[in-house]
């Protein structure tokens, strides 16, 4: 959550057209490797663009992608 903040404070333009989320990771097969995958794939994202949203809001046709895959 802390990037997106940063991110809308250092944000000058006004509001943000296209926000593509593609990040993903597949670690071991551990609860501790499957929690970071997680965390990585789920919820960065989910944070991510609810940061950014009121920047999206601003756009006259704002877009929101999310990208993603079976192997991470």
């Amino acid at each position: 959550p802390e990037l997106g903040k940063k991110l809308v404070k250092d944000y000058s333009w006004g509001h943000i057209d296209v926000l593509i989320n593609n990040a993903g990771i597949l670690l071991d097969d551990s609860w501790q490797e499957f929690e970071k995958t997680f965390l990585t794939n789920s919820i960065a994202p989910y944070f991510l663009t609810k940061e950014l949203f009121p920047l999206l809001r601003k756009s006259p046709a704002p877009k929101a992608v999310f990208i993603s895959s079976m192997m991470g």
